[in-house]
């Protein structure tokens, strides 16, 4: 009863999973950031955004993570301090 009732219990194997996804997905944002923002025009920058939305999505199933089970424990993330701190540290030290 101790835990907040909408934050859903995510085992430690789904973490390791997630924070192997969510640490790849970043290290993807941030490659993609700088070429998007410095696009000659929009066409461009949507190409490059479709572009880096795709190997996101690889990123995380090949990590063995569904992509609505990404968005589920990235969303608890917003929600769970402490779940937040378990997925930095895992994906900080793998």
């Amino acid at each position: 009863m101790g835990q907040a009732a909408q934050t859903p219990d995510f085992d430690d194997a789904t973490v390791e999973r997630f924070a192997r996804a969510w640490s790849e997905v970043q290290e993807i944002r941030d490659d993609y950031m700088g070429r998007i923002e410095a696009a000659e025009d929009a066409e461009t920058a949507q190409e490059l955004q479709s572009r880096a939305q795709e190997a996101m999505v690889e990123a995380v199933t090949d990590a063995g993570v569904e992509v609505s089970e990404y968005n589920r424990i990235a969303a608890a993330m917003g929600q769970d301090p402490e779940l937040a701190q378990r997925i930095e540290e895992m994906a900080g030290s793998g």
